[in-house]
């Protein structure tokens, strides 16, 4: 076995022998897989002197890692890339913490020459390695995450069911998450006169939404406009039926909440929809008419996909 493996080796067998320890309470990347990562980035410490220590803290999905001192004192934190997998994370990890101890000169890294002789020379010569300079990783473009969402829609009338298929462009570390969707309503109906009066909505969303995010749950509210068309017909009339279609732009103000099994997303939303144009379904020939609610609730369950 070469020198290095004995080396690491070593370290394996004692962990007391690591320059850093590696602790904390995050999951992807742990602790353990860390410090595996570590295993030949840093040299073994002298057996009295005191390591250092690293510390992994989940941050809302992402993960968060400082180093200091034995004494206490900081040396460097650092968020890693919420987009990359636990075995990219690890190894992110474990070359910034080698990274962070290049440049604080330990021993290992720091050569002292003295003048070879008593009389007057130069002073004492100390060669400091050079800090390893790391890429600090680029923002991912934005990313397609597909959805559907089936439900109901409420409105003071009858109940219908409802459904959506949107498209969400996620973007790591993004603040805003715009959304486009696809809105169908079945048939809500409503008694006018002698007849039945019914409805369906068909029509498109552009949302915008802020997402909160936990270990594996998240909260997101969202906000928008929508632009929708009104099927409208009557039936059971004595005087014949009548069918058309109108023109029904709307706000839709929503919130959502997920469960983070990536590459899946389950959730949970509950979106009000207000309608300002008002609408009015009236009889020819027969007194009577109704005016359609101008607010709605949308209740789905739903699933999205985001590859990792």
């Amino acid at each position: 076995m070469s020198v290095a493996g004995w080396i690491v080796a070593a370290v394996i067998a004692d962990p007391s022998a690591a320059l850093v320890d590696v602790a904390g309470d995050a999951g992807c990347p742990s602790a353990a897989e860390v410090a595996s990562a570590l295993q030949g980035l840093l040299p073994p410490k002298e057996p009295e002197q005191p390591a250092d220590r690293a510390t992994l803290t989940d941050d809302g999905g992402a993960i968060v890692i400082a180093l200091r001192r034995a004494s206490g004192e900081p040396v460097g934190e650092k968020r890693l890339d919420a987009a990359q997998s636990c075995e990219q994370r690890a190894r992110a990890a474990a070359v910034t913490i080698a990274a962070w101890e290049a440049q604080l000169g330990v021993q290992t890294n720091t050569l002292v020459v003295q003048p070879p002789a008593p009389p007057p020379g130069p002073a004492a010569i100390v060669a400091r390695a050079q800090p390893i300079e790391l890429p600090r990783p680029a923002d991912g473009p934005f990313r397609a995450r597909p959805g559907v969402g089936l439900g109901a829609s409420i409105n003071g009338a009858s109940p219908a069911p409802a459904g959506t298929v949107e498209v969400a462009l996620s973007r790591p570390d993004g603040l805003l998450i715009p959304a486009v969707a696809a809105l169908v309503v079945g048939s809500h109906s409503r008694s006018i006169g002698p007849g039945e009066g019914t409805w369906r909505r068909y029509g498109l969303l552009a949302t915008v939404g802020s997402r909160t995010t936990w270990s594996t749950t998240w909260l997101e509210g969202r906000i928008g406009v929508a632009a929708t068309l009104l099927d409208i017909s009557g039936n059971s009339f004595p005087y014949g039926n009548g069918h058309g279609f109108t023109f029904d732009p709307g706000v839709p103000v929503g919130a959502r909440f997920g469960l983070d099994a990536r590459p899946m997303r389950w959730w949970i939303d509950a979106t009000i929809a207000f309608w300002p144009r008002p609408q009015t379904l009236y009889l020819g020939n027969v007194p009577g008419s109704t005016t359609l609610p101008r607010a709605e609730a949308l209740l789905s369950l739903g699933a999205s996909y985001e590859r990792r």
